[in-house]
């Protein structure tokens, strides 16, 4: 089951797949209340168990050193045409 926070984090790389978002970036749209680098790194890695994976197998969340994170797999949306 997905937290609130797990959500807006999903919800946020879902909404810019294939860009690497940094660290910083995340905080800004996750966890406002938050200024811990460390914390959103926690909350990915929880996030990876919950849809899984994990970071040596990374099927949707690929780490860049010093850079961030990106969501990987395609997004296909759904809506009106």
């Amino acid at each position: 089951m997905l937290t609130p926070g797990d959500y807006r984090l999903l919800s946020y790389f879902l909404s810019h797949p294939n860009k690497i978002l940094s660290r910083e970036e995340l905080i800004d749209h996750v966890e406002a209340s938050s200024t811990d680098l460390q914390n959103i790194s926690v909350r990915i890695r929880r996030l990876r168990v919950k849809l899984g994976e994990d970071s040596k197998n990374s099927t949707y969340i690929q780490a860049f050193r010093n850079e961030g994170y990106m969501w990987k797999m395609p997004v296909k949306e759904e809506g009106c045409e």
